[in-house]
């Protein structure tokens, strides 16, 4: 089975984002292994911290979309999927929401990672990007998406003739294929789903109840 985790993503496209800012903007501070000292103090909060969520935001921008990316990202700030996290005050969480979505707008026009960092970077001596989450007054005008991700699967990839082929499930963070989702409700792991053959194919969609918004029909 297929099984595609986002933080694994996640965790490559910040030490993505680390290397090129160690490249271009300023040296970081690293351990004996060489690997980011993230203990140092130097990536939080600050204008490596803004780099670090634009460019992973573009890139979830690119291989996803900008939907997909934008709950993902309020979802890594309000209820985080482990690993380190700046957020560790409200204005902390609303400056890394505003990156993220300075990272999804680059992400969009633009493909290959060394040209989006170069262009998050232009954002950044553009003086686009919040650097400092106590003096900035755009930390105010954050807000995040009002959704509930509960019992929520969506589709994240389409053939050129619009057959569903990858599933995003938010509960779990967890991407499927068609037929690892056909599988999965088949056992009966997502009960607010079902099967339905349309012109020949076993296609998952979700059940008809108000109360559990999807995406599925």
């Amino acid at each position: 089975m297929i099984k595609l985790y986002i933080l694994g993503l996640k965790a490559t496209c910040e030490n993505e984002a680390y290397e090129f800012a160690d490249r271009f903007i300023r040296k970081l501070p690293r351990k004996n292994d060489g690997a980011f000292d993230l203990s140092s103090g130097e990536f939080y909060d600050n204008d490596i911290d803004a780099i670090r969520h634009a460019y992973t935001s573009g890139i979830f921008t690119q291989e996803y979309g900008e939907k997909i990316t934008e709950l993902l990202g309020d979802m890594n700030e309000l209820v985080p999927f482990g690993g380190n996290s700046s957020s560790n005050s409200p204005n902390s969480k609303n400056m890394d929401l505003w990156n993220n979505r300075i990272g999804r707008k680059i992400g969009l026009k633009t493909s290959g990672k060394l040209k989006l960092f170069k262009l998050i970077l232009k954002a950044l001596k553009n003086g686009d990007l919040i650097i400092d989450p106590e003096n900035d007054s755009r930390i105010n005008e954050v807000s995040s998406s009002k959704i509930n991700i509960k019992n929520k699967v969506f589709v994240v990839k389409e053939s050129k003739k619009g057959k569903n082929l990858l599933y995003f499930d938010f509960e779990k963070s967890l991407i499927l294929s068609r037929s690892e989702f056909i599988s999965e409700i088949k056992t009966g792991n997502y009960p607010f789903y079902e099967i339905r053959v349309v012109k020949g194919d076993e296609t998952p969609v979700s059940k008809k109840d108000k109360n559990i918004p999807n995406n599925l029909g």
